[in-house]
């Protein structure tokens, strides 16, 4: 057995045995791994792709295409969630973000986003506060990129006011919003800094940053409001409508907001967002009835404040939400919206958006 095992194989039986090899390989060609064959296929139609979307944008948006597939889809997913001192958020806002913005076109988009931007450095304040997580460190990193959003915000929101009458006209609205989002979180930080007394120190300037791009955003609001009522009749005619649409989408959103709150908040809280859509539907009636009056520097001021009670509250709901997974026993404060003296509803509302 021993002179059996040690023979080797004969001439014709190599032969063979290449033949077969050689015929396996022809049948079943080897392959480069995953993450290769993307880059050799974007090289290969890097040149049609920049040709058929003309853009630099393109280029930018094809590229972090091709990091986010080699990294893996599901990471950039998982860092979605992630929020500062956390291993995935540099993929959310150096990664994720930034192909959100690369495929960004219209003005009014752009300045959206910024908002959203802006909203989402706030919320990942307050859950990291609440959870007792927010390291002085953290918090002035998040009050950088917050201002970064601010900024761009402000810049973004000052072309699209000056591009067209319906430039003018979007822009006003989402300074509202803007204001009115900023109101709400400045609440909700306040909140939490006196239920987690532990990350008051960290909070503070934070919070100083918000208060103060919160007059910005008020300064800068009035301001949209003023030079859009100072032209032409027609003019403020046409602002006057965008507005009161804008204003009764607010209203819609309230409303959807009601049976929400009444399945994940309570009958309290309920009881406040219903007092908040009727003064949303006030608000809009006393600015209809300016428009028929030709007074429409008026019904604009009217539909704004519209507008904004809708968005701080949508923001108030949303963070509620949130926190009350961390900290059942969170009781937001109640919040004074100013209707605005000289009109029909010349008093304040004062609301609470927790139990």
């Amino acid at each position: 057995m021993r002179t059996q095992d040690n023979k080797g194989l004969s001439d014709s039986e190599r032969a063979q045995l290449r033949g077969e090899l050689s015929a396996f390989m022809d049948e079943h060609p080897a392959r480069a791994p995953f993450s290769l064959r993307v880059i050799d296929w974007t090289d290969e139609h890097a040149g049609r792709l920049v040709r058929f979307f003309g853009t630099g944008v393109a280029r930018v948006a094809a590229s972090a295409a091709v990091l986010i597939l080699v990294v893996g889809g599901g990471t950039s997913y998982a860092a979605e969630s992630a929020l500062p001192g956390d291993a995935l958020y540099a993929v959310k806002i150096g990664i994720n973000e930034k192909i959100a913005a690369s495929l960004i076109v219209s003005p009014e988009a752009h300045v959206h986003f910024d908002a959203q931007l802006t909203e989402r450095r706030l919320q990942e304040a307050e859950l990291l506060a609440a959870e007792g997580r927010l390291t002085s460190y953290d918090g002035a990193q998040l009050e950088l990129h917050l201002n970064t959003a601010t900024a761009d915000f402000n810049s973004r929101v000052a072309a699209l006011a000056t591009s067209s009458e319906s430039g003018a006209a979007a822009a006003a609205n989402v300074q509202s919003k803007m204001e009115a989002s900023l109101s709400a979180h400045a609440q909700i930080l306040a909140a939490i800094s006196q239920a987690v007394p532990t990350a008051s120190k960290s909070m503070e300037p934070l919070e100083a940053a918000v208060r103060g791009h919160i007059e910005k955003a008020r300064f800068a609001r009035t301001k949209l409001d003023t030079e859009r009522t100072a032209t032409s009749s027609t003019s403020s005619e046409s602002a006057a409508k965008a507005s009161n649409e804008s204003a009764m989408e607010a209203s819609r959103l309230v409303q959807s907001l009601v049976p929400q709150v009444a399945a994940n908040l309570g009958a309290s809280t309920y009881a406040a967002i219903e007092k908040r859509a009727s003064y949303v539907e006030s608000a809009i009636a006393v600015g209809e009835a300016h428009m028929n009056t030709g007074s429409y520097g008026k019904a604009i001021g009217a539909f704004q404040k519209a507008i904004r009670t809708a968005e701080q509250t949508r923001a108030e709901v949303s963070a509620t939400e949130q926190l009350k997974r961390i900290m059942p026993s969170l009781t937001l404060p109640a919040v004074s919206i100013d209707i605005g003296a000289g009109d029909e509803a010349s008093s304040s509302v004062s609301t609470s958006t927790a139990e």
